[in-house]
């Protein structure tokens, strides 16, 4: 009798170390990336064309965020020129929105961001580009979407952010790399 339940035990030995191995695994896939780096709440702002825009807009909706402003002489055209690029990779995805808010709000009212759109050719029906008070704008960045913002325009994030249909953000990437970008169209496609 002990040798016929040999081989079963070591059956369920081994399946049981394969089942432990493949669960350890699988969560450390899931701790290496998070599931969300937190959910982006309620606001709104003014768009290219001086209409009310914000999270209400984009609920159910898979979008990317950046900020920006249009006399940027730094990374921002960059920045924007490679957006124009992932506007057209993700061209098929349907529902996905871009959002570029301007820190310079000052400076960058609608009719300033309207002509900053019509210089790089995007599709505004799926590209709105923001603008509001200063202080809100700086508060935005900071607690909503956790990037660096400051009282002067030259001190901001150039990352892009990739937020979920719930307004989860899913993943921060690289503006100005396009390898970064590329792993960004490729996230974005994944997302139900």
């Amino acid at each position: 009798m002990a040798r016929m339940l040999r081989p079963i035990l070591f059956v369920i030995l081994v399946g049981l170390i394969a089942y432990v191995l493949k669960t350890k695994h699988r969560i450390t896939e899931q701790a290496s990336e998070p599931a969300s780096y937190g959910q982006v709440g309620e606001f709104m702002l003014t768009d290219q064309a001086g209409r009310p825009f914000g999270s209400k807009e984009l609920s159910g909706k898979v979008w990317l965020a950046n900020f920006f402003f249009s006399r940027c002489q730094g990374p921002c055209p960059l920045l924007t020129a490679h957006l124009v690029e992932v506007q057209k990779q993700l061209a098929e995805m349907p529902g996905l929105h871009q959002i570029s808010i301007s820190i310079d709000p000052e400076h960058d009212g609608p009719a300033e961001l309207a002509n900053y759109a019509a210089k790089y050719q995007v599709n505004l029906s799926r590209w709105t580009f923001l603008t509001g008070e200063k202080a809100k704008i700086i508060e935005l960045a900071r607690s909503q979407f956790k990037l660096s913002a400051d009282e002067n325009p030259d001190l901001h994030s150039t990352t892009v952010v990739l937020v979920d249909k719930t307004m989860n953000i899913r993943g921060y990437f690289d503006g100005k790399d396009e390898a970064a970008l590329a792993a960004l169209v490729k996230k974005a496609q994944e997302l139900p």
